[in-house]
Order: structure tokens, then sequence, then C-alpha cells
């Protein structure tokens, strides 16, 4: 996912911006790690995911969750204003024609300062990334931080929302994910298929989708059957 800005003009805008914006790099401080370090699972390529940033001690509990649903060092991040940004940088600056996702790229992206710094990059992305069902935002965890003087408002789906959005791709990653996921907290069938149902998937991706989550729990439930 390494990201370059194509052409003269928007490689100038992203570098104006990033240095209107210089100084304002979070800093190390606001990403807290927790003390001590934890035995790295025979499965993780501990050194492979942390790629170019320095070594630090493994976590388990870094946050709460399995190892499996924290492999990624990406978070897709789709800024609610990206819209109005985009055309109040091209009012400010005629020569902006990119995306706000190719600047978060540029500046927070695969390889960036902010990567090497802290471990992990951010991936722009817009509203049309994330197969979400239709009512997600109803269930969304939804806070607000105060930030130098400015109030952001932070939007994350709720954990089978963001399981139906992986079923819509399906990589290696994706499987991944949803099988850690349903290890450590089975999933309800019938919840993630009515979301499925409720999502604007094409009819083949749905099929497969039903398919992945029937055989996933169709296997727990053998398991459990043969160990009683």
């Amino acid at each position: 996912m390494s990201v370059a800005l194509k052409g003269s003009a928007q490689e100038t805008t992203a570098t104006d911006w990033a240095r209107r914006n210089s100084g304002k790099m979070p800093a190390a401080s606001c990403f807290v790690k927790p003390a001590g370090e934890d035995p790295v699972p025979d499965y993780f390529k501990w050194d492979y995911w942390l790629g170019p940033a320095a070594m630090r001690p493994y976590k388990a509990k870094w946050p709460d969750a399995p190892a499996g649903m924290r492999a990624s060092l990406e978070i897709d991040a789709y800024p609610a204003n990206a819209r109005i940004w985009e055309i109040e940088e091209k009012e400010r600056d005629p020569r902006c024609a990119g995306e706000a996702s190719e600047h978060i790229h540029a500046l927070f992206g695969e390889g960036s300062y902010f990567h090497e710094t802290y471990g992990f990059f951010i991936d722009g992305v817009d509203e049309n990334t994330a197969k979400l069902p239709k009512d997600w935002l109803a269930r969304a965890i939804v806070k607000r931080l105060e930030v130098e003087g400015r109030t952001v408002t932070v939007v994350a789906p709720a954990p089978e929302d963001v399981i139906v959005s992986k079923l819509a791709r399906l990589d290696p990653k994706d499987k991944s994910f949803i099988e850690a996921f349903h290890a450590e907290r089975p999933l309800d069938r019938a919840i993630i298929e009515a979301r499925i149902a409720n999502s604007d998937f094409a009819p083949e991706v749905a099929e497969l989708a039903v398919a992945f989550i029937r055989d996933l729990t169709e296997d727990d439930a053998g398991s459990s059957r043969s160990g009683a």
C-alpha cells in the first residue's frame, strides 16, 4: 500500500499542506504503551507486523482482543468533513486536485514518518470503501474528544457490523480476523445473516458471505458435538 501522489501539482499541494501543519503531529505521549511484555504466540510473526517501526515488546492485551484481530498495522479512516475540506482546499489553492484520502496517505500512510514513529499507519478511505448494513450508524459507538481546542467526533461501527464489512471482501486477512473474533466471541449466525441481507451486497458476494459464516459456525457446532 505504498502511496505516491500523481502529478507535480498534487505533490506540491501535499507538501504545502504538511508545511502548514508542521508541528501538529500527535505527541508520543498520546499513544500510551502498556507496561510489561507477553510471550509472542508461535503463529504470530511480531517482527514482521512491526515493519519499519522500532522494535517494542509484544503485549497480548493491547487492546484486549486476540492477536489475529490485531495483526494489521493499518487503520482505515474516513473524515466526515472530507468533501468540505477538498472544496475549501481547492478554493484556497486551485492546484489542489487531490482527494482528502491522498493527503492522509502522504502524511500518515505506510512508510511515512508517522508510521515509523508510532508503528501503525492510517489509510485514507472514502464513504464507499466499507460495505456496512444500512442501519449501522444506529449501533455505532460515538466518542467526542477535545484536541487542541477542537472537538473531534470518532464513530466506530459495532463489532458485528465490522464483521459484515469484512465478509464483503473476504480476503485472507479478513477471514483471519473473522475467525479470531468468532473463536473469542462466538458469532450469532442469524444476526450476521440478517445484517448481510440489510447491506448493499451484490448477490454473488452475499452468497459467498453467507456460505463462509455458515461454514464457520457449523464447524464450531460440530466440534462441540464431537467433544460432548
